[in-house]
């Protein structure tokens, strides 16, 4: 991995998101779309990927109650 490809250790990502145009399942940052908030944490850096723990701020898996 190159160090632009290293995250942050934690940070919250704000961007809006929205269905993809050919599908109703994918989702994308788009401009048009409803806000979202995600904030992560860097748990361990491997030689091709990252591990991060996150927690969705915003939609519907963000209710602390939601088990998935």
């Amino acid at each position: 991995m190159s160090k632009q490809d290293v995250l942050k250790e934690h940070d919250l990502i704000d961007a809006p998101i929205g269905r993809t145009d050919d599908s109703i399942i994918n989702r994308c940052v788009r401009p048009d779309g409803k806000p979202s908030l995600t904030e992560y944490w860097l748990e361990e850096t491997y030689q091709h990927s990252q591990l991060v723990k996150i927690r969705l701020h915003t939609g519907a898996y963000a209710s602390d109650s939601c088990a998935f």
